[in-house]
């Protein structure tokens, strides 16, 4: 999201749904649909859209190197969750309560960073900055993706998986209005972002049909 923008990182990021399904081919020994095909092909539409913007306009030139290395983080993003989703759809068949399954998610999550943060050394200099300079920005977005977490997997407990992915998949429209409109002057919205995040959200759509 620094490196080459919210709108741009969520869009790369919606193609972690294919890796799933590659995972689930090789792994799971399932078989590609035609609408597989169709959405696989919309999402490669959709991150094209976006190589054809970062030509067309300077500041988001798709060569420069903040924004490569930034499209390289994207795609270690969107295959890290690819993953993640793998092992979310085999443990959704082991009944388990929500509440337990979105605790042991984040705690992962928390416990990773923590990690991090110490392999790196800045873990004490973060927890005393951030004790006197506390971001209200960053609690509320913890706790509201926290709770997308719990939602997550209670949404799998009701109804089937493909369900839930094929609504989650929208996730790159709703950022881009909601950029388009809170943060005009974070994030341009441009004709490129919002036809790349339609033909994403509807290639997402297509992976959870069945």
């Amino acid at each position: 999201m620094r490196r080459i923008g919210a709108i741009r990182g969520i869009i790369f990021i919606a193609m972690a749904p294919v890796v799933t399904l590659m995972i689930a081919i090789s792994v799971l020994g399932e078989r590609l649909s035609l609408l597989d095909v169709i959405g696989i092909a919309l999402l490669a539409s959709g991150i094209a859209i976006l190589v054809v913007e970062g030509i067309a306009y300077s500041d988001r030139n798709m060569f420069s190197k903040v924004v490569r290395s930034g499209t390289v983080v994207a795609v270690v993003a969107t295959l890290c969750q690819g993953i993640g989703y793998s092992f979310r759809k085999l443990g959704s068949g082991i009944p388990i309560d929500p509440i337990f399954a979105a605790a042991l998610d984040t705690l992962a999550a928390l416990f990773g960073y923590i990690l991090v943060l110490v392999m790196m050394g800045k873990l004490r200099f973060y927890i005393q900055y951030y004790l006197t300079h506390i971001n209200l920005w960053l609690v509320a977005s913890g706790f509201l993706n926290a709770a997308a977490v719990f939602l997550f997997f209670e949404a799998v407990s009701e109804t089937n998986v493909s369900v839930v992915s094929m609504i989650t998949g929208s996730q790159p429209v709703v950022i881009a209005l909601l950029c388009g409109v809170f943060m005009r002057d974070l994030e341009r919205l441009t004709r490129f972002t919002i036809m790349s995040s339609i033909f994403v959200t509807l290639g997402v759509v297509m992976l959870g049909l069945k």
